[in-house]
């Protein structure tokens, strides 16, 4: 059996955290605001889906312009031009040991030792949908760079292998554990720790309302 990595336990509840060691989807097949795009000549990563989209002499044809760009300043204009984007963040690439990315927003400094790999970015339409706004101001801008800050932080977090699974289990008289939920595929342990949390309150809410009508039936 394995050892659980975290243990949370209230009022009659025990949850328990696991490494999770299936083949968990990446998290770029989520639900993201942003768009990944990369190039490695080893490893295959970003949005899968969204590269089947283009043609290869397209992606080429953008990795050669970034490339031949002097300063980041040049490499969004080519981004806005062939991709539409708003928002656009560097992704760097560190390989030793296994994989991790970074980004950095406006203001700060990537202060990390990687590779340029591509890049993740936000387009005009899909802003505005995610706002309900007709225009996109320098606080939103700012909004979506810190969820993109974050979707490349999720995405890390998967190259990792620092993704988990968790049970959670309703003990008995004599401390023995039912399984009553299972689930895997949390990047990061605090994202597994919060839905363990969740899930526990539910349940004591759940069997509190439970117990509450019961007596309400048996004494009127």
């Amino acid at each position: 059996m394995r050892d659980a990595y975290e243990t949370i336990e209230k009022e009659g509840f025990v949850g328990k955290i696991y490494q999770d060691d299936c083949d968990c989807d990446t998290p770029r097949d989520w639900d993201n605001l942003g768009k990944m795009i990369c190039w490695h000549s080893r490893y295959t990563l970003g949005d899968i889906k969204l590269l089947e989209n283009y043609s290869y002499s397209k992606d080429c044809k953008l990795k050669d312009l970034t490339e031949n760009c002097n300063g980041w300043d040049e490499v969004e204009e080519v981004l806005k031009k062939e991709f539409g984007a708003v928002v656009i963040l560097p992704l760097f690439l560190y390989d030793h040991s296994g994989l991790s990315m970074r980004t950095y927003s406006h203001g700060q400094h990537a202060g990390w030792d990687g590779g340029y790999v591509g890049f993740i970015y936000a387009t005009k339409a899909d802003i505005l949908k995610e706002y309900s706004v007709k225009r996109i101001t320098k606080a939103i801008k700012t909004k979506v760079e810190n969820i993109l800050v974050q979707e490349v932080k999720t995405y890390s977090q998967y190259l990792e292998g620092d993704v988990y699974s968790f049970t959670v289990e309703e003990l008995d008289v004599d401390g023995e554990g039912e399984v009553l939920e299972s689930r895997g595929g949390f990047c990061g342990m605090e994202s597994a720790k919060e839905e363990v949390n969740s899930q526990i309150d539910y349940l004591v809410k759940e069997r509190k309302e439970n117990l509450k009508n019961t007596e309400a039936l048996v004494f009127g």
